[in-house]
């Protein structure tokens, strides 16, 4: 492998303790969210730094990759940062940390032999939950004792290696949870009955957490048997994991609010937020009130042109890419078949920062096209051939 000729005086001033120290404060602290624009550009400029350093230094297929580039690593923005197709984490393991680290191997729910296997060590896993923790605080501020959460999803143990469920689960180390997939089955009338005995008998709000598909079961369910749960403000719900429904057909977000709304009697649609993770990602991006999912300043979040990776202008349509600095077993830093936007600026929710929206994936001839772009224009980690999709 070719050796990166990088100065150690470089190195030290990237890879010092209180980079990462800072880091974990700023994650841990979850008020990340709510620093002024300015703040926030500076931590994530220092963080990126810090964790490509150290990715190159960890993880030698990245380091091969950001050499046969003849990239400079001296001097460098963070919108120059070589990127890796999510494609490559179906094609072979990428690790900065050693094996016996490893705490967790996690696959993303695709068809067996096209998913991608991403390795996370304790403090990547922690940063994690940091990011769910933060984003929580948008949703609404609760003790232990004033929300119930009704998880329509398995334990984190019944969750196994596939990351979409794993990461739902962990919101029962936040708020006292109970899950209602049991041995692969949904429990759908327990979890309605659950939810009634809550808002009629206590004084707990209820949050619901699950795919859409489920909620949407739920909802259906409600409907058929006329019950009014005249919700009002006592009750959330929180989807992760895509729109399209088994069946195939897709519901617009719009009209998902409008009959989660209608089913629980929710007062407003900012009762309805949504969460965005995928397996190579390590953290979550949570909505606010105003629908926009906030990326926190350890992420450089942008879009890039499909024909050369250039990041594009905020608000503009193209690929979704990340830089995430919270991972430190692997290099998070990677392009997606995702096509959206990225806005920076004053979100309608009346704070500072990054946003971004999935608008849809890529067609199948799309992403094969645009692997095939990537692996020319930018010499990739790995051949990519044509892209796997979840």
């Amino acid at each position: 492998m070719t050796q990166l000729n990088i100065n150690s005086e470089d190195l030290l001033e990237h890879q010092s303790v209180a980079a990462t120290d800072d880091l974990d404060y700023t994650i841990f602290t979850g008020e990340s969210l709510d620093l002024p624009l300015s703040a926030q550009r500076e931590m994530r400029e220092t963080f990126v730094r810090t964790a490509f350093y150290q990715h190159i230094e960890g993880c030698p297929e990245y380091a091969d990759f950001v050499t046969r580039l003849d990239f400079d690593t001296r001097h460098f923005t963070l919108a120059s940062i070589p990127l890796i197709p999510v494609s490559a984490f179906k094609q072979q393991t990428l690790t900065s940390l050693p094996a016996e680290q490893i705490e967790k191997w996690s696959l993303s729910s695709g068809t067996r032999g096209t998913q991608s296997k991403v390795g996370r060590d304790q403090t990547s896993l922690e940063r994690l939950l940091g990011s769910i923790h933060t984003g929580m605080e948008m949703l609404g501020q609760w003790h232990e004792d004033q929300v119930d959460v009704v998880h329509l999803g398995p334990t984190r143990n019944e969750a196994g290696d596939i990351w979409f469920l794993y990461v739902m689960s962990l919101i029962e180390l936040i708020h006292p949870t109970t899950h209602f997939v049991n041995n692969g089955q949904f429990q759908s009338q327990k979890a309605i009955d659950s939810i009634v005995e809550t808002l009629q008998h206590s004084d707990q709000d209820v949050i619901v957490v699950g795919a859409p598909f489920l909620v949407i079961e739920l909802t259906e369910m409600i409907e058929r048997q006329q019950l009014d749960l005249a919700a009002k403000d006592r009750l959330m719900v929180v989807t992760a994991g895509g729109w399209k429904r088994h069946s195939g057909i897709e519901l617009t977000r719009s009209a998902f609010n409008e009959k989660v709304c209608r089913a629980f009697g929710l007062n407003s649609d900012a009762q309805v937020r949504d969460i965005f993770n995928q397996v190579e990602l390590n953290t979550a991006f949570v909505e606010c009130s105003a629908h926009r999912k906030h990326v926190p300043p350890w992420v450089y979040a942008s879009t890039r042109n499909a024909d050369d990776l250039g990041v594009q202008e905020s608000g503009e349509l193209g690929l979704l890419s990340y830089l995430d600095a919270s991972a430190t077993s692997y290099p998070a830093f990677i392009v997606t078949d995702d096509v959206g936007r990225v806005y920076e600026g004053t979100c309608p929710c009346g704070r500072e920062g990054v946003t971004m929206e999935v608008v849809r994936r890529l067609t199948r001839a799309a992403a094969r096209g645009c692997a095939m772009a990537i692996d020319r224009k930018t010499n990739a980690i790995v051949p990519t051939g044509e892209a796997n999709h979840e």
